[in-house]
């Protein structure tokens, strides 16, 4: 079963760090959350896997960021049935 996003992470900026945020979400197509958590997880993921890791740093926070894009249209998309978009999860989450 898919977990609900009920979970803050919150960092300290200032205004103006905030306002080039919020920025290049947008002009990346995504949101201010999803940039702080893919690049978060891409972190995480890169020292967990730094001995085997193939991947840059900046690749995975745009393999996550794609990720999490797709889980959203997903989950938008009522017209997808439960079980078709549990499977679809699973599928996303081996990538």
């Amino acid at each position: 079963m898919k977990e609900t996003k009920n979970k803050a992470i919150k960092g300290r900026c200032t205004p103006s760090q905030k306002d080039y945020v919020d920025q290049f979400a947008e002009n990346h197509n995504t949101n201010t959350s999803t940039l702080v958590l893919s690049t978060v997880m891409a972190y995480i993921h890169a020292e967990e896997n730094n001995a085997t890791s193939t991947s840059s740093f900046t690749e995975q926070v745009q393999h996550n960021i794609f990720q999490n894009k797709m889980i959203n249209i997903i989950n938008i998309n009522k017209a997808i049935p439960e079980d078709v978009r549990e499977y679809l999860f699973k599928e996303i989450d081996k990538i």
